[in-house]
C-alpha cells in the first residue's frame, strides 16, 4: 500500500504542529498543575479548523479524511497526549452520529460538533464493566415519545466539557439490548462527578457522571427507531475509530520520546564524548527508531482502509496493540539515555513515561485486543 502523503495531507500535518507548538506548548505547565482542559487551546483548534477533520463539510467538517485526521493525532500528540485524546474522545462522538445516526441528526448535531462550539462525550463504561454489554445498569425507559434514562457512567471524558454525550443504555423495550442516545450535557438529572485523579494525561477532563430521570426526546435515538437495540454493534464499529486514534496519539509520543533522547545524546557528555558516540546508546536509538517506523505504518494503514469506507475492528485493534506497548519501549529506552535526569519533572521523558501507560489500558487492554485479533484471525466470517 502506498503511504506517499498528497500535499494537503503534508500541510495538515505541518498545521497541526504549528498549532501544538503555539498553543499547546505554553500551557503544559498549567495542564499539568490543574488537570484541565484550557478554554483557549479550545479555541485555537476552532481558528486551525482540527475538530472536524474526517468529515464533510456539508455538516460543519473539513472533509480531509481520516489519514488527515491521524496524521494531525500524531503531531499534537507529540506535544501533549492529553490533547490529542480530549481531540480523539470527540471524534468518537461525532463518528457515532456520522456513521449510525439519521439525516436529521447529522444535520442538527453535527455542525456544533465540528466546529468544537460544543464537545462530545463517548459513554459506555460503567463503575462494574468495561466492554461487558450485559453488565450494563443504565436503563432507558420509554414514556410517551420520549426516554428516561436512570444510571451512571464511569471514566467518561470531556462530560466536564459542555455539549452532548453519545451514551449507552438498556433499551426496556428492546429486551434489554442496548441503544445509543445523544444526551446534551446541561439537562436536568445529568450530573457529572469530580475529576479522576489519574497518574498522567493531565488536561485529559475524565469524569464520572449519573443519570437521574434524564429526559431524552425519541428523536435523539442514535439511528432513530430503527437503531434501537444496535448500540452495541455502534459500539464495535466506533470503537475501532478511538483504537486508531490511541494508535496516533502513542505514535506521537513516541517520536517525542526518540527526538528527545537524541538532543539529550548529542550535548550530554560522558568522557569528555557526546552519548550519541557510544555503541550502546545508538544501538537504543536504532531500536527505537525501528519501532517508531513499524507504529506509523500500521497507523496509516487502519486509517487509509477506514477512509475507504471499509471495518477495521481488526486493523485498529492491531495498531492500537503494537503502537501504544511500542511507545512505551520507546519512552522506557528514552528514559535509559535520560539516565536519572529522566526520573525528574525537568525533562519532557517523565511526562510521557506517565501518559504512556493509559493507552495500553483504555478501550480495551492488551489482553481484550488479541482476543480480538485471534478471533478475527480464526474466525474471519463472524
Amino acid at each position: 500500500m502506498d503511504f506517499e502523503l498528497k500535499e494537503a495531507q503534508k500541510a495538515i500535518h505541518s498545521k497541526a504542529k504549528q498549532f501544538a507548538v503555539e498553543h499547546i506548548r505554553p500551557r503544559l505547565a498549567e495542564m499539568q498543575s490543574e488537570d484541565r482542559f484550557p478554554a483557549q487551546i479550545r479555541e485555537a483548534m476552532r481558528a486551525f479548523k482540527l475538530w472536524g477533520l474526517p468529515y464533510p463539510k456539508a455538516y460543519g467538517g473539513t472533509d480531509d479524511g481520516y489519514l488527515s485526521y491521524v496524521l494531525a493525532l500524531e503531531a499534537i500528540s507529540e506535544e501533549s497526549a492529553a490533547i490529542g485524546a480530549t481531540l480523539s474522545v470527540h471524534t468518537m462522538a461525532a463518528a457515532t452520529i456520522f456513521h449510525c445516526g439519521t439525516e436529521e441528526q447529522k444535520k442538527a448535531f453535527l455542525p456544533p460538533l465540528l466546529s468544537g462550539e460544543q464537545m462530545g462525550s463517548f459513554s459506555f463504561t460503567e463503575a462494574a464493566t468495561g466492554t461487558d454489554p450485559v453488565a450494563i445498569n443504565t436503563v432507558a425507559t420509554r414514556e410517551g415519545d420520549r426516554f428516561i434514562l436512570n444510571g451512571s457512567k464511569m471514566f467518561s471524558s470531556n462530560s466536564t466539557l459542555d455539549g452532548i454525550a453519545i451514551v449507552f443504555a438498556k433499551d426496556a423495550e428492546r429486551e434489554g439490548n442496548i441503544s445509543a442516545f445523544i444526551v446534551p450535557k446541561h439537562v436536568a438529572g445529568f450530573e457529572t462527578g469530580g475529576l479522576v485523579n489519574k497518574m498522567g494525561l493531565n488536561g485529559f477532563e475524565t469524569a464520572p457522571f449519573a443519570l437521574n430521570g434524564v429526559i431524552v426526546p425519541e428523536e435523539n435515538v442514535v439511528g432513530g427507531e430503527a437503531g434501537r437495540g444496535k448500540g452495541f454493534a455502534m459500539l464495535l464499529d466506533i470503537i475501532s475509530i478511538g483504537k486508531m486514534g490511541i494508535a496516533a496519539q502513542s505514535l506521537g509520543m513516541a517520536e517525542r520520546a526518540l527526538a528527545e533522547a537524541i538532543d539529550y545524546a548529542g550535548h550530554r557528555k560522558q568522557l569528555n564524548k557526546p552519548l550519541r558516540m557510544f555503541p550502546t546508546i545508538q544501538a537504543l536509538v536504532a531500536e527505537m527508531a525501528v519501532e517508531i517506523e513499524a507504529s506509523r505504518y500500521l497507523v496509516y494503514h487502519a486509517a487509509v482502509l477506514r477512509q475507504q469506507g471499509k471495518s477495521i475492528g481488526l486493523e485498529a485493534a492491531m495498531a492500537k496493540l503494537f503502537c501504544a506497548r511500542s511507545a512505551g519501549r520507546v519512552i522506557d529506552k528514552a528514559m535509559s539515555i535520560h539516565g536519572c535526569y529522566a526520573y525528574t519533572k525537568e525533562f519532557t521523558v517523565e511526562r510521557l513515561y506517565r501518559d504512556v501507560k493509559l493507552g495500553q489500558l483504555y478501550e480495551g487492554t492488551e489482553e481484550i485486543q488479541k482476543i480480538i485479533i485471534a478471533s478475527k484471525i480464526l474466525w474471519p466470517d463472524r
